[in-house]
């Protein structure tokens, strides 16, 4: 990284779009992030978009500056979107965030780099308190992101790999299932993003017709109710 994350001043202004798995609202806001996620399970899965309209990055003292640009370290942020994936085992406040950071790819090389640092909230200002909540840090992908707002409302959409066929499946397993073998751009988006193909599926079903003769016991029956495999063979079924 080319960006002393101690010596960053930054700013930015634009639209922030937040999303969770809360029943009927998020909760988080009104309890600065006290309350227990009103999700079936207790935690927070969400992700947050952010459209910068206006934004800079620079080092404080640009004489150290190892960036070497004629704008004597100011980096321009204007117009870039950043997205942010989070999952939380609790109460915002709790910590213990695993997160992921999507950067526009319009993004030069020193934007991303201080958009890295400003959102994993290293660079301190605003986002500083990032730094005390994540724990797991999943690292930055570079994607196309694009931001427009409706009449009704906004979207803030990044683009689906492998055609949409891959959604909320895990795509380190399922995009080498699901992948068409013949297609050019498939094959291009498995290496852009270190996915390996799957030639063979092995499933093992659970005896659930046999453990139904041999007991009534209701935990014994639900153990034995196989989901994962069969799920495993439709896709394998209708990938190809």
């Amino acid at each position: 990284m080319t960006v002393n994350p101690l010596d960053l001043h930054w700013a930015i202004k634009g639209n922030f779009l937040l999303n969770c798995n809360c029943d009927v609202f998020c909760n988080c806001p009104m309890s600065l992030g006290r309350a227990v996620p009103n999700s079936p399970n207790g935690k927070c899965f969400s992700w947050w978009g952010i459209n910068i309209e206006e934004g800079y990055a620079e080092e404080k003292w640009s004489g150290f500056n190892p960036i070497k640009r004629e704008s004597k370290g100011v980096i321009n942020l204007d117009g870039l979107n950043v997205a942010i994936l989070l999952e939380v085992p609790g109460p915002l406040s709790s910590g213990g965030w695993t997160a992921g950071l999507y950067i526009d790819e319009k993004a030069s090389d020193d934007a991303a780099d201080a958009l890295t640092v400003i959102f994993s909230g290293l660079a301190g200002g605003q986002t500083g308190w990032f730094r005390h909540m994540i724990s797991n840090f999943l690292g930055v992908k570079r994607c196309s992101i694009s931001y427009a707002q409706h009449e009704t409302g906004w979207t803030f959409t990044i683009p689906e790999i492998l055609d949409g066929r891959v959604k909320t499946l895990h795509p380190k397993i399922h995009a080498g299932i699901l992948s068409k073998r013949d297609s050019k751009k498939h094959y291009k988006e498995l290496k852009n993003n270190n996915y390996e193909e799957i030639d063979l599926i092995i499933v093992n079903f659970y005896p659930f017709e046999e453990t139904l003769k041999s007991t009534k016991n209701h935990n014994k029956l639900i153990e034995n109710i196989d989901i994962g495999s069969v799920i495993l063979l439709i896709i394998e079924y209708s990938g190809h």
